[in-house]
C-alpha cells in the first residue's frame, strides 16, 4: 500500500459497528503517514503544524472540518 491508497481509504470506524484497529495494525500504516506518531496506545495520532499565519492555520482547520463532516 501507498500513501495514495490511504489517501482513498474512509473511517470505517467512525460509521459505526467496527472496533478501531489495532495497535499492531496501526504501527504497520504510520510509515504511510510521514511526520504523524501514534499516541495513547494508538488509539490517537498528532502531528504539528506550523504556519506563517493565521489565514493559513485557519484554512487547514477548514479542510479538516470538512474532512471530519464528510467521515462521519
Amino acid at each position: 500500500m501507498n500513501q495514495l491508497d490511504l489517501t482513498n481509504k474512509q473511517c470505517t470506524p467512525c460509521q459505526g459497528g467496527v472496533s478501531p484497529m489495532t495497535s499492531e495494525v496501526a504501527n504497520k500504516y504510520l510509515p504511510l503517514a510521514p511526520g504523524w506518531e501514534l499516541r495513547d496506545d494508538a488509539t490517537k495520532i498528532k502531528k504539528t503544524f506550523k504556519f506563517k499565519n493565521f489565514i493559513d492555520a485557519l484554512a487547514l482547520a477548514q479542510q479538516v472540518g470538512n474532512l471530519c463532516e464528510k467521515e462521519g
